[in-house]
């Protein structure tokens, strides 16, 4: 018994922090103009940007393995996050990654002061996200972040 625990406790350990990572790179898109060929047909393309409405393309950084305990779990339960970050350009990105530690800080004081209750609720997450921007928003300046993406959402 004591072999078949021990088996299952290693297997979502491995799981979790080391095949879970790979897989959430591969699942945030990559920014655009990644790659020479994008960039090259950027310069070629003039720059239109659409009149009266937001750009939604631009940049994504990937903030992961973001590990806590939500609130009232008195350690028993934790969350592993990971959180694409979708940034005006590439000044913002620039910015971003600057301040990594920043930011990652202000996403764990967000979600370490949810319930596993509240982290439990799909229905949250959206208001998760307005609260996420709205920090970096203020860490970074206004509109500096256009979307938050969860590729990876664990509660265990």
């Amino acid at each position: 018994m004591i072999i078949i625990v021990a088996g299952l406790a290693l297997g979502i350990g491995m799981g979790t922090f080391v095949v879970g990572p790979p897989i959430a790179h591969r699942l945030v898109p990559r920014p655009a103009g990644d790659s020479a060929e994008a960039s090259k047909e950027k310069k070629d393309e003039p720059k239109a940007e659409p009149k009266g409405e937001a750009r939604k393309d631009g940049p994504v950084l990937l903030l992961d393995n973001l590990v806590m305990n939500p609130a009232a779990s008195n350690g028993q339960r934790f969350l592993l996050l990971s959180i694409g970050l979708q940034v005006a350009d590439s000044l913002a990105l620039a910015e971003l990654k600057k301040r990594d530690i920043e930011s990652r800080d202000a996403v764990l004081r967000i979600f370490g002061t949810k319930t596993t209750e509240e982290l439990s609720d799909v229905l949250l997450r959206e208001g998760f996200k307005k609260e996420i921007k709205t920090a970096l928003d203020a860490l970074l300046g206004p509109n500096k972040i256009r979307s938050v993406y969860f590729p990876q959402f664990v509660i265990q």
